[in-house]
């Protein structure tokens, strides 16, 4: 949409975005669902919406939304991280114990 000239011009006269903030706004919505790195895509409805939020004002409501947000991400990465540290730990113990041959198997 962005390199389309005509619908570029439409969409900065109705956000009052530049090119450059469109394609900012792009890098904030845009999604992976194919799993290739080229192949990002934006919800209709989700560059609508914030196309039409562009215009108001952050108020400390939305921002501690944002927080809460990523406070909830935090932790769910860091519980994935853990999970993978444990799987980890457990697989080089049972390494170990399979190269000092205690008898365990893998």
């Amino acid at each position: 949409m962005i390199e389309d000239d005509a619908v570029r011009l439409e969409l900065s006269e109705g956000s009052h975005l530049s090119r450059g903030d469109l394609l900012d706004l792009f890098d904030c919505l845009a999604v992976d669902d194919t799993g290739h790195m080229d192949k990002f895509k934006v919800e209709y409805r989700d560059l609508v919406h914030s196309l039409k939020a562009n215009t108001t004002v952050a108020d400390k409501r939305s921002v501690l939304h944002v927080m809460i947000r990523m406070r909830a991400m935090q932790d769910q990465v860091s519980k994935q991280m853990d999970d993978r540290f444990e799987e980890m730990t457990n697989s080089i113990q049972r390494i170990e114990t399979h190269v000092r041959g205690d008898g365990a198997s893998l």
